[in-house]
């Protein structure tokens, strides 16, 4: 064996080791007041964590504008060619009826017989189905 090292016969009969942690915490005893402040802070931070985190994750469901579009083209390009096309990027708030969702508003237009036609649509944001579509005169 080297100098220095130590065998593993003395480790293993060493005193086990104990972490301890960098504060000191112990329940309250009889008669001591809990900190209230401190109590409401930290369930507001909890609160507003989970708020902040349910918006992220919902922001993450929603399907690419850019995906939309492509999908909605490909519809249309069944029938002929389209002259352009545009979607706005943020979803807006959609109301029919009971059922409210977030939705992407865009538009086709092509030529059919030297005509322009214009169409506008209303696609879901978290499916990407087309909810509307209507001409434009």
């Amino acid at each position: 064996m080297e100098e220095g090292m130590i065998p593993l016969h003395h480790v293993i009969h060493q005193r086990p080791l104990v972490i301890r942690a960098p504060f000191n915490y112990s329940l309250p005893v009889e008669g001591e007041t809990m900190n209230w402040k401190s109590f409401i802070i930290g369930i507001g931070i909890g609160a507003a964590g989970g708020y902040f985190l349910k918006e992220k994750l919902n922001e993450s469901s929603l399907i690419s504008a850019e995906k939309v579009l492509k999908d909605v083209k490909q519809s249309f390009k069944k029938d002929g060619d389209i002259d352009g096309s545009w979607i706005g990027m943020k979803p807006e708030d959609f109301q029919k009826h009971s059922v409210a969702t977030k939705v992407y508003k865009g538009g086709v237009s092509r030529r059919r017989d030297g005509e322009l036609e214009q169409y506008e649509f209303l696609a879901d944001a978290y499916t990407g189905t087309v909810i509307d579509v209507y001409p434009l005169r």
